[in-house]
């Protein structure tokens, strides 16, 4: 249960709380996986770093990434 009102869109911590967030999901998500499952995340442009390099690489490894970019 994610609570936006927990989250002001003023909040300096903005970012690391809604990593936090995630960090705690996936890393349960992670032991429902088989060896060759996989995990998709679709996000925008200003949440994309943080979320791979704070969430998704230390659950899943660096190697362990595709990117794929829309262009507009």
């Amino acid at each position: 249960y994610y609570n936006d009102k927990f989250v002001d869109k003023e909040d300096g911590d903005a970012n690391s709380k809604y990593c936090s967030f995630l960090f705690q999901r996936f890393e349960i998500a992670k032991n429902f996986l088989t060896d060759d499952g996989f995990i998709a995340v679709f996000c925008d442009n200003n949440q994309q770093f943080n979320i791979k390099t704070k969430v998704m690489d230390p659950i899943f490894g660096e190697k362990n990434f595709i990117l794929f970019s829309k262009k507009k």
